[in-house]
């Protein structure tokens, strides 16, 4: 039975890049992030809270602008190198492991280059509309716990820097800590530390799980311009790795070892499909080319 080829290092090598390459998106992440609201927004939020208009508050950010443009630059313009640069390290590694010599004009690497970056161009912009629902979402659970608990119209929008950008979910465990602090009788400032540290885990969870996009897209434009080109053949399998641990969820566990042709589609056990990793946010799973080994003469010399 075929085997996979370059199990771990190929692997290992790919994923370093998106190791390399998280620390610089996070920074950006935050940064686009912490532009969101200015002096006017907040001026903005606080009229229409003091109208009692909850939905006018959430619109007031100016979620077009600003920060959107800056998070598609810094998504376009981070992981579309990165993708390129894995792209064109999955096809020398694979060279290296089948034994076959590159030929330049037969598998240009600018092909490569040009599919990473239209492949960043696209992923960028939906990714950025759907951080952009997220961040709607835990903005309107912000005002509406504040407002539950009292809040003037004054002081929600002069705290609202320290909460914008979290998810719902962020946003409601933040009330919740800070109600349990009042409760106790402690200041609830720590409150605002808890948000900051957790806008800091979901800029960390956003690098970490686009930037292992950004290498598993290369990956596969490498493979399928491989394929193209005629010195991967036609149907080349690529296998599902899981890096089975405590943590590996139910999704990961049952597309580990599916093997499908490069470009086909995984399928786990909830029914859900998917071209390659991640499966969800920081999932650790990989793919792995499926090859015959390499056939020696009686010499040693791969036939």
């Amino acid at each position: 039975m075929a085997a996979p080829v370059g199990t771990q290092a190929a692997w290992v090598l790919i994923h370093d890049l998106a190791a390399k390459g998280k620390p610089g998106l996070r920074r950006k992440v935050l940064e686009a992030l912490a532009s969101t609201v200015d002096a006017g927004v907040a001026a903005e939020i606080r009229t229409a809270l003091g109208a009692g208009n909850l939905e006018a508050a959430v619109r007031a950010i100016p979620w077009g602008r600003g920060w959107a443009p800056d998070l598609t630059a810094a998504f376009t313009g981070e992981l579309g190198p990165l993708a390129a640069r894995a792209g064109r390290q999955a096809i020398v590694s694979a060279a290296r492991d089948l034994r076959i010599a590159l030929d330049a004009e037969r598998l240009p690497l600018s092909l490569v280059n040009e599919r990473a970056v239209a492949w960043a161009e696209g992923h960028a912009a939906a990714r950025v509309v759907e951080i952009g629902r997220e961040t709607r979402a835990g903005l309107r659970r912000f005002l509406a716990d504040g407002i539950a608990d009292g809040w003037s119209p004054m002081k929600l929008a002069r705290t609202i820097r320290e909460t914008v950008g979290l998810t719902e979910a962020q946003a409601g465990a933040v009330a919740r800590f800070r109600r349990k602090l009042i409760a106790d009788g402690l200041n609830p400032v720590g409150a605002a530390k808890y948000a900051d540290k957790l806008l800091r885990v979901r800029a960390e969870n956003i690098a970490r799980t686009e930037t292992q996009e950004a290498v598993n897209a290369g990956e596969a434009a490498g493979w399928e311009q491989a394929v193209t080109a005629g010195w991967l053949p036609p149907g080349q399998e690529a296998e599902w790795l899981t890096n089975r641990g405590d943590r590996t969820c139910d999704v990961c566990e049952s597309l580990g070892g599916q093997r499908v042709a490069v470009g086909g589609s995984f399928q786990a056990s909830n029914g859900e499909t998917f071209e390659r990793p991640p499966a969800h946010p920081s999932c650790r799973c990989a793919r792995i080319l499926v090859v015959e080994p390499v056939k020696k003469t009686a010499a040693g010399q791969a036939a």
